[in-house]
């Protein structure tokens, strides 16, 4: 689940809990059965690729007066979600999943602030023009 929220963890000594994508890495990614860091990297190139392409599409926008904070702000959104899937590869590249996991404790609250400031900007301008807002802006969980 890409982008799921890490619980925090109990006990100050035990050891954080992996993002559920990667539940079968305890331990350390060379002792996961049938680990294949190629693989692994070609699915996260393949993730952002689509992330930053819809961004460029987006950005060939031209949004009315009204809509360019809504415009911006899920630019915005866009850009954090493309750093940390940018990020997240990195630490898997390195096996490095203690950062995976402290990243993940921090980043979902970012990445849900930032498109919380879009699903407002959104109700915004429904709530002026007087029309029901017909989806919100979130990851989906």
């Amino acid at each position: 689940e890409a982008g799921g929220a890490i619980h925090a963890y109990a006990s100050p000594n035990a050891s954080p809990p992996l993002p559920a994508c990667l539940v079968g890495l305890q331990g350390g990614i060379s002792e996961a059965p049938n680990y294949e860091q190629q693989k692994t990297m070609s699915a996260y190139d393949e993730y952002l690729g689509q992330f930053t392409l819809l961004q460029q599409n987006f950005r060939k926008l031209n949004p009315p007066a009204e809509c360019q904070q809504l415009h911006q702000a899920y630019d915005y959104a866009l850009s954090v979600h493309i750093n940390t899937i940018d990020a997240l590869k990195q630490f898997i590249a390195n096996r490095d999943l203690t950062g995976v996991a402290l990243f993940g404790l921090t980043v979902q609250n970012q990445i849900d602030k930032t498109l919380s400031v879009a699903d407002k900007e959104l109700a915004r301008i429904c709530q002026h023009y007087d029309i029901p807002k017909p989806f919100k802006i979130g990851d989906e969980r």
